[in-house]
């Protein structure tokens, strides 16, 4: 981060700037990038730059790894112990990086300390997931004295092995229940991601133009079209939000939406340009799309049903149903605030889906699609 201002600072050769500014400049986008809003002259930037959150993620989970070959752990309480002092350590590294900004750039320190440990956390788990048999080093068996017996050696578990272990200590109709809610919405995230890429090239006239008019140089251009493309994972959840039915906001009193839609004026940002100024009254047919997400996320639970030895009773179903709703409910919650943010003060201090509402619509569809499957397969056995 500070390399890539560092040249541009350098391109720009701005005689009334100084590197200093150049640094204060890339701490406050890689705090920003955590999900931590940035205050400027009492205008609020928070819209997370999510595809800049994934290589900071990928870096504290490459160091995670390094410590787990490095930490003789034995138990669960080992390895919870060692996410949970990633996510200390490293919010508090955070909070101390956020403070170079500067007094021009402002962050408050109980959300750059909550988001840093968040994200630090998620890191630590994805790290313990892709880190199978990977173990601290055992020393050798040593004799004090001839005819002694060998030193009793810990026997050390890969953290991998003992968060497996927890997986399956969980009652199968709640796994299944999890993995139903977490294979839907990444079905979900990949049909909006093909529409998102549809978007980006039908309306790349629209995107060139606000990026011709922003930028004095061809460097300039570069840099916007990179800023861009840092909200490409962003605009990605606003479809999944829109294929849902509550869509997003897009400053106060202009919500957007294949139910609602009243776009309008935008700030000048490029990434904006991929939402088409208006909806046809058809595209409520999209939303069927988050059902055939659903049914797909359902298909692999309901096979695994029909190769059992015998029909599972009721509860079982009923437990399936519950789980699903209550992960899909904070999937999509956490999805929809990761999403949003402020884009400035006054009208644009809420950009983005609408939390709880677009959790109520992820819990809908993800209900609606399992029922289909399970009548479906109900049907089939008479």
């Amino acid at each position: 981060m500070m390399l890539v201002f560092s040249l541009g600072w350098i391109a720009t050769a701005d005689p009334e700037s100084n590197y200093g500014s150049a640094i204060k400049a890339a701490v406050s986008f890689w705090v920003l990038a955590h999900g931590s809003p940035a205050v400027v002259d009492d205008v609020t930037f928070g819209l997370t730059p999510l595809l800049l959150t994934l290589p900071i993620v990928w870096g504290i989970k490459r160091g995670v790894r390094w410590a787990i070959r490095s930490t003789r752990i034995t138990n669960a309480a080992g390895m919870f112990a060692l996410i949970f002092s990633v996510a200390a350590s490293y919010s508090v590294l955070t909070l101390f990086v956020s403070l170079a900004a500067g007094p021009e750039v402002r962050f408050n320190a109980s959300r750059t300390l909550l988001a840093g440990g968040l994200w630090a956390m998620t890191a630590a788990i994805w790290a313990v997931t892709d880190s199978p048999g990977l173990v601290v080093p055992v020393e050798k068996p040593v004799y004090e004295s001839p005819g002694q017996r060998t030193t009793r050696i810990v026997k050390v578990l890969a953290p991998h092995d003992i968060l497996v272990r927890l997986w399956r200590d969980v009652p199968q109709p709640i796994r299944h229940g999890i993995l139903i809610s977490t294979r839907t919405l990444t079905t979900q995230f990949t049909i909006a991601a093909a529409i998102a890429t549809g978007l980006i090239l039908f309306r790349s006239n629209e995107i060139s133009a606000i990026v011709n008019m922003l930028a004095d140089s061809s460097f300039d251009a570069f840099s916007a079209l990179m800023l861009s493309a840092m909200y490409v994972p962003t605009v990605i959840l606003w479809i999944v939000a829109v294929l849902y039915g509550p869509g997003i906001v897009v400053g106060s009193g202009s919500p957007y939406g294949v139910l609602d839609q009243e776009l309008g004026a935008l700030p000048g940002f490029p990434f904006l340009a991929v939402l088409p100024p208006s909806l046809p009254s058809w595209s409520m047919a999209f939303m069927l799309l988050s059902l055939l997400a659903a049914v797909l996320g359902s298909l692999r639970w309901i096979r695994q049903v029909q190769r059992a030895s015998e029909e599972p009773r009721l509860g079982y179903f009923l437990v399936v149903l519950i789980s699903a709703s209550v992960s899909s409910a904070i999937l999509g919650l956490t999805l929809a605030l990761l999403a949003s943010g402020a884009l400035g003060s006054g009208r644009f201090a809420n950009v983005g889906p609408l939390a709880f509402t677009v959790a109520l619509a992820s819990t809908a569809w993800t209900l609606l699609g399992t029922l289909v499957v399970l009548g479906l397969h109900k049907f089939s056995r008479h």
